[in-house]
């Protein structure tokens, strides 16, 4: 997570650079720029004083926020918001940060503004590329090159190249992000963007363990005339030395170097540096035994390390997410994955104490601590995996059959030379089928978003007719069992209701209809009916098909994958979670599930719900 979070904190800068660093605006936009006097001063000085004191460039960057939106100059409102967010992720605020980079995005996407555009697709490859989904953060920063590159200004290109390249170094692949890192250097004809391409190349011949490369780049870093009023870059270049030194064994260098780094790093509120620079110190002063000062060292690395673990990465892509509408199989994919892939916890380092006892019972509280944050997040994500994982599955399992029935009727009327009359019935019948099916993944989807908008699968109850969903579960089913020759007999009337989710409901009865069909031979049978005992309504569905052995039958409800699929009497596939799934529905609105099988007899299985009202038929 270090690694991760200096990467952000580096990359984040490309953002930023196209309204701040003196590009040239395209010709659509430089006719609007402002000419109020005050204004270019605030955000000149909201630039100037982003890297040596951020909380100043914050004050002058709010001011000129207002001043454009009272003068409605959409340029300088974007470079302004631009400020803003990069002032925030120079301290290390990373929530806030975001909010104000979303702000220039829309801002950006109001007027028209090209540079503006590249740098959000830029904004977006950086959220994929600290949840580590780094071919898709490659594809934005692809997309911002290419518009970059449309304004014929090969300036506008270094920034992207430059977060292509920490794709590369983050993946391994080191000689790809030594190219690109040069290239970046090369591109950004003298602006920020250089000094942070030393930097990483220094880092990069570092990770390749050769030392004396990686200094060269650091010392060229320091020895350039702009860094001296760079703070951030200079942190970061004496910290990368002293970790140069520490790996020799020069521990008085990486101490002096390291003592350099935090100094910077304290003076811009940059958590990320300081914590890195601490570490270093702790490190080397233990190295050479004075156990003293590596405790002092190590208890401002857990002050900055708590800082930074606080400032909840989770929250910043929900953010992003809500703004931007980018769905879950980039970033748990997210986001997902987003990845995973998305949670990473860090273990705070241990304050010492003169006593220990005050010692120990400090570590195991923290520990235990640690353990329940990490449990509970786990359990969270777990959660929302198998929530994934099972609206997945619903709509899989279901879509399958209507699916496969419009199929069949296509593939009837283009392999026969039908008659115009019969032509006729499958184009009727065939369009029947779709306004069916696509009622049911209007429902089904409509389901689907107010079961993720909500803690979990829950049932949202009412009183419900099981003969008029049971209706409309068959209609979807007819065209395939009419195909196999099978014969429907649905004796539920109509009278009685109970209380469940509809929707829920339908997917019960549409795994249970579609597997009597699927498992029954042509010309077989499947009845429906219901008894009533004790104010509740049993619901059968029987045929006489191939029937299930009785060793999978013990664990048909309790798991689900491909060792529980089986092919149709007709070689239909399927999924292997269709029964997981109807027991898990089943249970969630009050139900009881049954099922008796003989091998090549049959399969009857029978679903019971409290009956809350009966009408005489």
């Amino acid at each position: 997570m270090q690694h991760l979070l200096k990467t952000k904190a580096l990359i984040l800068l490309s953002v930023l650079l196209l309204l701040t660093a003196g590009v040239p605006l395209p010709a659509q936009s430089r006719a609007q720029a402002t000419t109020d006097s005050m204004l270019l001063r605030l955000n000149a000085a909201g630039y100037r004083l982003l890297y040596t004191n951020p909380d100043s460039s914050i004050f002058y960057s709010l001011k000129a926020r207002q001043r454009a939106e009272e003068l409605q100059d959409g340029l300088a409102l974007t470079k302004a918001l631009d400020h803003l967010g990069y002032a925030y992720y120079v301290k290390g605020s990373y929530e806030q940060s975001l909010k104000y980079t979303i702000g220039a995005l829309a801002q950006a996407e109001k007027i028209g503004d090209r540079p503006g555009l590249a740098s959000a697709y830029n904004g977006i490859g950086l959220i994929y590329l600290g949840h580590d989904q780094y071919d898709l953060a490659l594809q934005e920063f692809r997309r911002a090159v290419d518009l970059a590159g449309a304004d014929g200004d090969s300036s506008h290109i270094a920034p992207y190249l430059f977060n292509a390249a920490i794709c590369f170094e983050q993946t391994g692949e080191f000689a790809k992000a030594l190219s690109y890192f040069n290239r970046a250097l090369v591109s950004d004809r003298g602006h920020h963007v250089s000094l942070m391409s030393l930097n990483r190349l220094g880092e990069t011949w570092l990770h390749m363990k050769q030392y004396d490369t990686a200094v060269r780049y650091y010392r060229r870093l320091l020895a350039d005339p702009r860094s001296q009023d760079d703070t951030w870059e200079k942190a970061f270049a004496y910290a990368g030395l002293a970790q140069v030194s520490s790996a020799r064994g020069q521990h008085d260098s990486a101490i002096i170097q390291a003592r350099l780094s935090l100094a910077f790093a304290q003076q811009i509120h940059a958590k990320w540096d300081a914590e890195r620079a601490a570490r270093i110190l702790a490190d080397s002063y233990a190295a050479l035994h004075q156990y003293q000062k590596a405790h002092e060292y190590m208890v401002i690395d857990k002050i900055y390390n708590d800082s930074l673990y606080h400032d909840s990465r989770e929250q910043i892509v929900n953010f992003l997410k809500l703004q931007q509408r980018e769905k879950e199989n980039q970033l748990l994919k997210d986001l997902s994955g987003q990845d995973q892939k998305t949670i990473q916890l860090r273990t705070v380092l241990l304050t010492g104490a003169c006593f220990l006892a005050v010692l120990l019972i400090g570590l195991a509280l923290l520990f235990y601590r640690n353990y329940t944050v990490k449990s509970k997040l786990n359990q969270q994500l777990a959660t929302s995996n198998q929530l994934k994982d099972q609206m997945f599955s619903v709509i899989s399992h279901d879509l399958r059959s209507p699916m496969a029935a419009m199929q069949q009727m296509l593939e009837l009327m283009k392999a026969r030379n039908l008659p115009e009359e019969e032509k006729n019935k499958l184009y009727d019948l065939f369009y029947k089928q779709v306004i069916l099916n696509n009622n049911m993944l209007n429902n089904l989807l409509q389901w689907v978003s107010t079961q993720l908008a909500g803690p979990g699968i829950v049932a949202r109850k009412e009183e419900v007719d099981p003969s008029q969903i049971i209706e409309e579960v068959l209609s979807v089913y007819t065209y395939l069992a009419g195909q196999k020759k099978i014969s429907m007999e649905n004796e539920i009337k109509t009278g009685m209701t109970i209380r469940g989710d509809k929707e829920q409901l339908k997917i019960i009865f549409q795994n249970l209809i579609g597997n009597a069909v699927k498992f029954t031979h042509p010309g077989g049978t499947i009845r429906l009916f219901h008894t009533l005992e004790d104010h509740t309504v049993t619901l059968h569905v029987k045929d006489n098909g191939v029937g299930i052995p009785a060793p999978k039958l013990a664990t048909l409800l309790d798991h689900s994958g491909p060792s529980q699929s089986t092919y149709g009497t007709a070689r239909e596939k399927g999924t292997g979670i269709g029964l997981f799934l109807v027991r898990q529905f089943v249970e969630h609105n009050d139900g009881k599930i049954f099922i008796s099988s003989t091998e090549n007899k049959g399969t009857e299985t029978c679903i019971s719900f409290a009956c809350v009202g009966l009408k005489e038929s």
